[in-house]
Formats: structure tokens, sequence, C-alpha cells
């Protein structure tokens, strides 16, 4: 597992990315929406066998008055092939381990992903606080 850094490895994510994302128009539109993301402190966590992308998590750290630092999750998909092995919960494991090392006390899922998340056991490894929707970080 590892973060995203170079055009070539966003390349790789971009099929991966399309599955939950199916708006986006064209491998390098993509890219470059990712570049342009990137100075909003948006990173790509990914999952890889080789050199295929099998599961992979967008996301950013934040910082609010209302909430402090905390590290925000906007996207959370794996590949159709690579469904329900829980790849959701690997990814969020190694994202709470990057968000405690960044200093924040929460970490906010933007919602439901597609097939990293959506089979049973792949559950949200956070004590969520009640009606927030919201995951305090030990």
């Amino acid at each position: 597992m590892k973060i995203v850094e170079t055009e070539q490895e966003l390349r790789a994510c971009y099929p991966v990315m399309k599955e939950l994302r199916p708006h986006l128009a064209s491998e390098q539109a993509f890219v470059e929406q990712m570049l342009r993301q990137r100075e909003q402190h948006y990173r790509i966590l990914a999952k890889w066998d080789g050199a295929e992308v099998v599961a992979l998590a967008g996301y950013r750290l934040q910082e609010n008055t209302v909430y402090g630092r905390f590290l925000y999750v906007d996207d959370l998909v794996a590949a159709p092939a690579h469904r329900c092995r829980r790849w959701g919960a690997l990814l969020l494991s190694q994202l709470t381990v990057l968000a405690q090392q960044a200093g924040c006390t929460r970490l906010h899922p933007a919602g439901a992903g597609y097939g990293a998340g959506e089979c049973a056991g792949a559950a949200l490894l956070f004590p969520r606080r009640a009606a927030t929707g919201r995951y305090a970080l030990r």
C-alpha cells in the first residue's frame, strides 16, 4: 500500500476510480483533476497487486474550528475483480494511522464507497459517535 505520487501512478488509479466516479471523462482529465486537487491537499492511498491498483482511498487532511484537525475520506473503492476482500477495512485502518500521525482527532468518511466496503465484514474500524457519521480516533 502506498500514497500515489506520480502521474504514472495516477493513471494506474483511473480504472478503479472510474468505478466510483463514472462521470470522469478520460484518463487525462482525471490526472489533471487529481493534480489540481493535490494543491488542496487531496491524496490517494492505493493497494497494489504488482502494477495494478486493486483498491484506493482518496482523502485529505483538513482543519476547521468545529473539529480541529481531521482526515476526510472523499473516495473509497475496489476494482470489481477484487471486491469482498476487506480492502476497504485495510485502507481505512491505514488512514487511521496516517490521521493519528498527523495529529487528527477524527476521521470523516464521505459516505459509502463502492466495492471497498460493500461486503459483510468490511465494516468501519472506528468507534462511531451517535448520529454524527464521524469517527473519533483514540
